[in-house]
């Protein structure tokens, strides 16, 4: 999003960021409602499985992504009331949206939405009974991890400015798994 957005319509990298969540947020959710039904591993294989059709979507709609061929963004550029090299720039830029969305993330963990999602990942069931709708809250906790996905690839597309479909290879999901584990 961030990569069509500031090379094709001149957008700021600024901008990009909060569409590209929302873009990130609403795939994210169309894509957990199938799989609300699946756990465990299966759901890791599903997600491998869904990242696989999205290298597929970047060739097939080559026109709007760039395709095999990708896109080569523009350049972040530093702003010039900053004294700071560009490498030193994005570094402070990436530690405050880092710092931004682990507070926000810590602040929703210690809500009531929070204490659901524990619930729910605790034990499903006594969650339920409880009251808590099981679907929504797996719904909305896969739309808000592609959010945070979405800004990290917007954050990406800042650090090296070069997007193609093999940027998003099977490999590079599941070192981001085996990272995650």
């Amino acid at each position: 999003t961030t990569a069509i957005l500031v090379t094709d319509h001149g957008w700021s990298y600024y901008a990009t960021f909060p569409v590209g969540a929302v873009i990130a947020f609403v795939v994210g959710a169309l894509v957990g409602v199938p799989a609300l039904r699946i756990k465990g591993l299966y759901l890791a294989l599903t997600t491998l499985a869904f990242a696989t059709t999205f290298t597929l979507l970047i060739r097939r709609f080559g026109s709007i992504t760039g395709g095999t061929q990708g896109k080569v963004v523009p350049r972040f550029q530093v702003p010039s009331w900053s004294s700071l090299e560009r490498d030193q720039f994005t570094f402070y830029l990436f530690v405050v949206i880092a710092a931004v969305l682990f507070l926000l993330v810590r602040n929703l963990v210690k809500s009531r939405v929070g204490r659901a999602l524990i619930a729910v990942r605790d034990n499903e069931v006594a969650a339920e009974v409880v009251g808590v709708n099981l679907a929504a809250y797996k719904v909305m906790t896969f739309g808000l991890s592609a959010a945070l996905a979405g800004i990290a690839g917007s954050m990406s597309v800042i650090h090296n400015p070069f997007v193609d479909a093999n940027s998003f290879t099977i490999n590079k999901s599941i070192e981001l798994l085996a990272a995650l584990v």
